[in-house]
């Protein structure tokens, strides 16, 4: 599984692109997306996403089998809940307050 470094789409489905580059004149350096310190060693691949060329960049850990690859791009994985603060308590408490004492006024105002 690779992702495209442009857009983030992660697949296994990329196509490869029309055009390879074998032992061609690189790109210039001047180019801000291209990294060209490292040898590229696989082939062109294209995004569907948005149709950027791209060398497969891999994952340092399988995501099926969890296997710890020397190399590859580490994944991190942000907590989904954090614990809630004061401020964010006292809203939720204001909030109700405020829900509970407007159906107490509906109560009194329609009971006329």
């Amino acid at each position: 599984m690779t992702h495209c470094p442009a857009c983030g789409e992660a697949s296994e489905e990329f196509s490869l692109a029309a055009y390879q580059s074998q032992g061609a004149e690189p790109p210039p350096s001047s180019l801000p997306i291209l990294d060209l310190s490292d040898v590229h060693e696989y082939p062109l691949l294209v995004c569907p996403t948005c149709d950027d060329h791209f060398h497969p960049q891999f994952y340092q850990q399988c995501a099926w089998c969890g296997h710890e690859f020397d190399d590859g791009k580490r994944v991190t994985v942000t907590p989904p809940m954090q614990a809630m603060s004061r401020r964010e308590w006292w809203t939720i408490f204001a909030l109700g307050a405020i829900a509970i004492g407007t159906l107490i006024w509906f109560a009194i105002v329609l009971r006329r």
